[in-house]
Order: C-alpha cells, then sequence, then structure tokens
C-alpha cells in the first residue's frame, strides 16, 4: 500500500510490492527454537541480499539470534547493505548450568557464540544504562558498531517496565542519546500482540498471567513523549 493525500485526510492505494517491503524476521536463527546451523544462515540472508530483502530484524531475546545474524552478515559480499533491527530492554547474562547462578556482567568482549545458547538467559533493564548496555552488547555479538533501528523490547511482560522506560532516566531516554550520537537512526516499539501474548499481573512479582487485552501501556508510552520520538511500533 502507498499513501495519497486527499481533502479528507490520507487514503491507502494498492502499489506491487517492493523487496525493500520486506522485513526478514530473525528469531528462528536461534538454537533453542531448533534453529538451523551456521553455514544454513549464511546462504539465507544472503539470498535474501540478493534478492533485494535488506531489513533483518532480531532481538537479544532470540537467543543465538543475533549471533548467527552477525556472522552471515559478515560472510556475504552483500552484508554491508543490511538494515539491522534489534531490540532493547533484556539483557542477556550466562547461567552457570551447574550452581543455576546468574551472571552479573557479560563476557567482554562479547564476542559471536562467546556464551552457549543453552547458557543464556535473559533479565530486564529497561533504564538509560540498560539502552547503552544492550546497544553495545549487541553490537558486540553481531560484529558491527552501528544498526539503523533499537525497539523497546516487550515491556508490558515486566512489572514496572513502562514505568521505567518512560521516566527522565529511563530506556526511551537512553534510545534517544543514541541517536543523538548517530549510533542508531531509530528509536522503535516491539512488543508480541498474538492471541498467547499476556502481560504482567501487577502485584505478583513478575508472574505473566494476564491476557493482553489492547494497546493501552503501549500508547502510553508512545503518548508519553514528542511527536517523531517513535519511528514504528511492531
Amino acid at each position: 500500500m502507498t499513501q495519497i493525500a486527499t481533502q479528507g485526510g490520507v487514503k491507502l492505494v494498492p502499489r506491487a510490492l517492493d523487496p525493500t517491503d520486506i522485513m526478514f524476521g530473525c528469531a528462528f536463527f536461534a538454537t533453542r527454537w531448533g534453529g538451523p546451523a551456521q553455514d544454513v544462515v549464511n546462504q539465507v540472508v544472503h539470498s535474501a541480499l540478493e534478492y533485494g530483502i535488506v531489513d533483518f530484524d532480531t532481538a537479544p531475546a532470540y537467543g543465538d539470534s543475533e549471533d548467527k545474524l552477525g556472522v552471515a552478515l559478515a560472510n556475504s559480499p552483500l552484508g554491508g547493505n543490511a538494515v539491522v533491527i534489534t531490540k532493547a530492554g533484556k539483557l542477556i547474562r550466562r547461567l552457570d548450568p551447574h550452581t543455576a547462578v546468574v551472571g552479573s556482567l557479560p563476557p567482554k568482549p562479547w564476542s559471536p557464540m562467546a556464551v552457549k545458547d543453552s547458557e543464556r538467559v535473559w533479565i530486564g533493564n529497561y533504564t538509560d544504562m540498560g539502552a547503552m548496555m544492550s546497544f553495545s552488547e549487541s553490537m558486540e555479538r553481531m560484529g558491527l558498531s552501528t544498526c539503523d533501528t533499537l525497539r523497546v523490547h516487550d515491556p508490558d511482560t515486566i512489572e514496572g517496565a513502562v514505568a521505567s522506560a518512560k521516566a527522565p532516566n529511563g530506556i526511551v531516554a537512553g534510545l534517544l542519546n543514541l541517536r543523538r550520537l548517530g549510533l542508531i537512526k531509530n528509536v522503535s516499539i516491539g512488543v508480541n500482540v498474538n492471541p498467547y501474548h499476556v502481560s504482567v499481573t501487577p502485584g505478583t512479582g513478575g508472574v505473566l498471567g494476564t491476557p493482553w487485552n489492547g494497546p493501552s501501556e503501549i500508547l502510553s508510552m508512545v503518548n508519553a513523549f514528542p511527536a517523531g520520538t517513535f519511528k514504528s511500533v511492531l
């Protein structure tokens, strides 16, 4: 669809689909979800780029998806054409499988595959510092210095995360600072809104138990900031 201005506002009209209209979702790369081996990921990513599909969406919370995408881009002569979109709000840490203790810091540097997918867990951090850490760690995992977009990831699934994200020292402020520094181009929001999605039940200490019944919390984030803060909501 494309937009044309009319006297009554904006009208959507059909148009031919272009490869650049397609976003390549990389969640299925994750080993934990039965994702393919790296050589297959390399081939798939390169083929997408050959066809002109350049937008790739991933996230730290998608297991080793970022790692595999970064390696694939580095192995493709067209990798420099990629528009990489990832997410922030869920920092990945190492789980010691013998003691079930979660490490407080990531490996330094966090190179691709530095932690096995089965030993990765996430901790929520929706502060401005969390935005900086998430960006830095994601770039290390993917072998990049910048990316196109960082999305605030599922703030409605963690108690207090929406309020934290909107605070003066929240993750949105951190992402806007990254944008001012030229390290990312766009700030966005990424949430699940499928029939199985649930939001955190207030007062339960993080238990996910309330069916997602509307966009009120997401709209509250959008409306808390000036127009133009967010390029999109996924």
